[in-house]
């Protein structure tokens, strides 16, 4: 059913010479519109109507009205550089946090921080059904964006470095996670987890534990291959509280790759500088679609991307081989 006219009347324009039309529209199902129109030539040049709630309450909500055209543009800007920065820092962990789920409940509870967030259950159902693994990772990954971030945040257990972010102080307090020692959150989140004890060097046997029995194969694998490409010895250091104990594929002081065990799986890092980029990508369709995924949504930085490839969820040694190839060739043939 189409919507009637109820009322229209004419308003001072910004600057106060001319005018525009405010014209409200409603329904037989209780649905209203507003529609503006500047009729002030000078105002219709510099200004647009912004629909942004900034107040009052449902039925009678206060909207943000006429601002400068350049501001819609310079908030979007913000936006999207606070969402690029985040992705940079945290968007590898976001990834990590799922990757244990072995339902759609459990990754359910782990978006929704067990039904804190949007969406429900049943519309998560709704909206994934049907879905294989790869899609509902692209459905999860839509999730990660600058409106969302205190979930983000929440779900990763994060304190976020707000400098480097750029956030306003609004922002700040909008985003700012709130129960990161919650139990809830911690068993969902504590999946993921490195080897912290910086004062005992993890033995073979602890981190063969560690990454689980059915990844020691995958594990056993890869380390062969960069001994027999490379040769290269990896030495066991720690490389931080946040990341843990690794080990460090290093020649002439060249990093050719690093492998950090974590609980039931592990992750390479390889960093790419921006000629390697440019050799890798006759051979992106080579690898499998979640790898081209992680390349093409990892942000570029002065220096090239970080890839963290958690092993087995997102790459193959195959993916891992190809890859290492444009940072130093092997000596196989």
């Amino acid at each position: 059913m189409s919507s009637e006219e109820d009322f229209r009347r004419k308003c001072p324009c910004p600057c106060g010479v001319g005018e525009y039309e405010e014209v409200h529209y409603s329904d037989d199902w209780g649905r209203s519109e507003t529609r503006y129109t500047m009729s002030c030539p000078k105002c219709k040049e510099k200004y647009v109507y912004d629909h942004t709630v900034i107040g009052g309450h449902p039925g009678n909500q206060i909207e943000r009205g006429w601002v400068l055209k350049s501001v819609p543009q310079e908030e979007e800007r913000y936006r999207r550089n606070v969402e690029t920065k985040a992705r940079e820092l945290y968007y590898g962990k976001w990834q990590n946090c799922f990757t244990h789920a072995k339902t759609k409940k459990e990754i359910w509870e782990i978006l929704t921080l067990d039904g804190k967030y949007y969406p429900s259950l049943g519309t998560f159902y709704n909206h994934t059904k049907g879905y294989d693994e790869e899609e509902l990772m692209r459905e999860i990954d839509k999730y990660f964006n600058y409106h969302d971030l205190k979930r983000v945040f929440e779900g990763c257990r994060i304190e976020p470095h707000w400098g480097y972010l750029g956030v306003n102080d609004e922002d700040r307090k909008r985003f700012r996670p709130e129960n990161l020692s919650n139990p809830k959150t911690l068993d969902l989140m504590q999946k993921f987890e490195r080897l912290l004890d910086e004062d005992t060097a993890p033995s073979i046997s602890a981190i063969k534990k560690t990454i689980g029995q059915k990844n020691v194969p995958v594990w056993s694998e890869l380390r062969e291959y960069l001994k027999r490409a490379y040769d290269i010895e990896p030495e066991l250091l720690f490389y931080g509280k946040k990341y843990g104990w690794t080990y460090r594929y290093r020649k002439s002081s060249k990093t050719l790759c690093a492998l950090f065990p974590e609980k039931e799986a592990f992750t390479v890092l390889i960093t790419l500088g921006k000629k390697e980029l440019e050799k890798l990508n006759p051979d992106l369709p080579k690898l499998s679609r979640k790898m081209q995924d992680l390349i093409n949504n990892t942000h570029l930085l002065h220096d090239g991307k970080w890839l963290w490839i958690r092993v087995p969820n997102v790459g193959n040694v195959k993916d891992i081989e190809t890859i290492l190839k444009v940072k130093r060739r092997p000596k196989l043939n």
